[in-house]
C-alpha cells in the first residue's frame, strides 16, 4: 500500500467531515431525555456481587429446594422486601411461600 502524504491525509479527513453518510442519526438530546434516572435509584449503592450475595444468602435461609439450581435462575435480579421497590416494566420473579417454588 502506498504511503499517504500530509495534504493526501487532510484531503480524506476533511472529505470525510463534509460525507453526510457518516453523520450520526442518534439524537443525543432525546437519548438523554429518555433516561428516567429514578428507575436506577434502588441500585445505587448495590453492585452486581452484593445483589447476587443478597439473593445467595437468601436462598440458602428459605426451605426452597434446589438452592444451587434457583441461585443460578436468580443471578441478576435483585431481591425486594418492599412493593415500593417493584418497578414498572421490570421482569419480576418471586417464591411461592404455600409451596416454596420459584415462578415468574
Amino acid at each position: 500500500m502506498a504511503k499517504l502524504n500530509e495534504s493526501e491525509i487532510q484531503e480524506i479527513y476533511e472529505a470525510a467531515l463534509t460525507d453526510s453518510s457518516l453523520f450520526s442519526t442518534i439524537d443525543v438530546e432525546e437519548l438523554l431525555e429518555g433516561i428516567d434516572e429514578d428507575k436506577y435509584e434502588n441500585l445505587e449503592d448495590y453492585t452486581m456481587e452484593s445483589i447476587n450475595k443478597e439473593i445467595f444468602e437468601i436462598i440458602k435461609e428459605s426451605l426452597i429446594e434446589n438452592k444451587k439450581e434457583n441461585c443460578n435462575k436468580l443471578i441478576g435480579y435483585k431481591y425486594i422486601n418492599e412493593l415500593n421497590e417493584l418497578s414498572s416494566g421490570r421482569h419480576i420473579r418471586w417464591i411461592k411461600h404455600t409451596n416454596n417454588k420459584l415462578t415468574n
